[in-house]
């Protein structure tokens, strides 16, 4: 290949550089928080980002005191609840309600063993495996090859951050190492993870947060696109409209603005393959039309270049948790067990690393995890086990959201609201709370945290 170009790739493959810019109001579009998908054209563009103002999704840094887990008394020590506590009369006897203090204290402890769907608040178990096992510096990678035909190999390796921006610093790297003519075709492999995976619990719709998994995906598969009697466009100016985006846009009946999820794993893998080529291109590489999705494409070839995710892990955990992105977290579960028990990744794999971890570290009490965001109902959890997940978990306490002043993650399906998290109290300290409410109550768990200040 030559001195030069191999001197060229080191120094790409050496070099370090910050996270590509992205826009947030343009984040939240694509993982479609706030928006329904094929709902776009009904809000119009204004009522787009008041849809976003409060982003919360489907499925803050505070104090930090190390403290036991506690007591499972039923019984905590603490001083009488005020007669007529407004706790007791928005919680029913089937709802999970356990507050512990800094030294243990049970300061509510109702249902600590009942098992619930833990819907996304299951984000954070995710999260902590991969901090542990992966570390908070670990990026994604994503591996290029030529071969002998002149036709660029590209290898997902899982990251669920190749969004348009990332794609376009990649097309940066790979520029200057094109052959002269240029790359003749691009052959996509997404075989490091298993075909036909589909996520426990997801839904066969258009909706961003049903967006299926796979190894080589961009902008968490699902294209935002515009649709006028004239045609198709992209919805945004940084992603270049390809024939598989134009594809999908005309399979569904709307007119306007819409977010949709690619649906299928072998659009994905050639939708990324022909935004990279279309970056290329923009660039001044010549890249051949053909965009074909090929296992083992690159067996036995050198690597071109590797490309690092410019985000570290602890980034993408926090948008995950910020915005409960099922797709970034169940991207992230089988990362998990591609690296331990090698391709392709499984569910059961990545289900197999979390529930081993999870035990090492003693923290498996009531957990059964079939998947990493909480989609699916065979997820199981106990307050008893959340309480334990806390501890472990407040040396990353700054990645979570903030509600009502309290770092916490929400979880929200039909009939089930969640919501886990850290108060910190005048009188008691440091608290860790868990909170399941069965039915459709969403605003009732965001009320008892403000409740905790004056009727604890």
């Amino acid at each position: 290949m030559g001195a030069d170009l191999g001197r060229r790739r080191r120094d790409l493959e050496e070099g370090t550089a910050g996270p590509v810019e992205l826009d947030r109001r343009s984040l939240l579009l694509r993982l479609g928080i706030g928006v329904p998908a094929l709902a776009l054209g009904l809000l119009g563009p204004g009522a787009v980002d008041a849809a976003l103002a409060d982003p919360t999704g489907r499925s803050g840094s505070t104090r930090s005191t190390r403290r036991r887990s506690g007591s499972t008394s039923s019984n905590p020590k603490s001083s009488k609840q005020p007669a007529g506590n407004p706790i007791d009369s928005i919680t029913g006897p089937n709802d999970v309600l356990v507050v512990v203090g800094p030294d243990g204290t049970r300061l509510r402890n109702q249902n600590p063993t009942l098992s619930f769907v833990p819907a996304s608040t299951l984000k954070v178990v995710t999260a902590l495996t991969a901090l542990d096992r992966l570390g908070p510096d670990f990026r994604f990678r994503t591996t290029f090859r030529l071969d002998g035909q002149g036709r660029l190999i590209v290898e997902g390796g899982g990251d669920p951050y190749l969004v348009s921006e990332e794609l376009d610093l990649i097309a940066s790297r790979l520029a200057p190492l094109a052959p002269a003519g240029g790359f003749t075709g691009v052959r996509v492999d997404d075989s490091a993870f298993a075909p036909g995976l589909v996520v426990p619990g997801a839904s066969d719709t258009a909706n961003p947060y049903d967006a299926p998994v796979g190894a080589l995906s961009a902008n968490f598969n699902t294209i935002l696109v515009r649709r006028t009697a004239k045609g198709v466009e992209s919805g945004e100016a940084q992603t270049p409209l390809t024939p598989t985006a134009r594809d999908v846009a005309l399979g569904w009946k709307f007119r306007g603005w819409a977010r949709v999820n690619l649906h299928d794993a072998d659009v994905t893998a050639r939708y990324t393959g022909e935004l990279l080529a279309a970056m290329l291109r923009k660039r001044g590489v010549k890249v051949g039309p053909d965009v074909d999705r090929v296992a083992g494409a690159g067996t036995g070839l050198p690597a071109l270049y590797v490309h690092q995710q410019s985000r570290p892990l602890t980034e993408v955990l926090q948008d995950c948790l910020h915005t409960s992105s099922n797709f970034i977290a169940n991207q992230v579960f089988l990362t998990l067990g591609l690296i331990e028990f090698g391709a392709p990744a499984t569910f059961e794999k990545g289900a197999q690393v979390v529930r081993a971890h999870l035990a090492a570290r003693g923290l498996d009490e009531g957990f059964t995890i079939v998947e990493g965001s909480g989609l699916s109902r065979d997820d199981q959890a106990t307050a008893e086990g959340y309480l334990k997940v806390l501890d472990a978990f407040e040396p990353w306490i700054g990645l979570l959201r903030l509600h009502e002043g309290s770092p916490s993650k929400t979880g929200t399906l039909s009939g089930t609201r969640t919501l886990i998290g850290y108060f910190d109290h005048e009188k008691y300290g440091h608290l860790h709370y868990v909170i399941y409410l069965s039915g459709n109550r969403s605003g009732v768990r965001f009320e008892l945290v403000r409740l905790f200040r004056d009727y604890l």
